[in-house]
């Protein structure tokens, strides 16, 4: 009789590994269904006689842009870090900061 005695924490990894990416897929799948249900509930209530149209303020639009010049800052800073260049990493970092508060 032989005995097979498999690693428990490498196949665990292995196993996490294998199914990571396709769960990773899945999610993501269900975020733009999701997203496309509302966009065409929006598309669909506009075409009848009772949607408000709302105007939203500008400073929704400037809060947005500060957001994604954030995000941008920020990943410009992880990838200096990678790269090495710790100069440009303290300023992006900084900026990010900045325009976080």
């Amino acid at each position: 009789m032989t005995t097979v005695v498999i690693e428990n924490s490498n196949y665990k990894e292995e196993l996490r590994q294998k199914t990571s990416k396709p769960l990773l897929w899945i999610a993501l799948i269900s975020i733009i269904m999701f997203f496309s249900g509302l966009t065409s509930a929006v598309i669909v209530s506009q075409g009848g006689g009772g949607f408000i149209n709302i105007k939203l303020p500008f400073a929704f639009t400037i809060s947005t842009i500060i957001i994604v010049l954030s995000s941008a800052t920020f990943y410009y800073g992880l990838f200096s870090i990678k790269k090495g260049k710790i100069e440009a990493a303290k300023i992006s970092i900084s900026l990010t900061l900045l325009l976080g508060l």
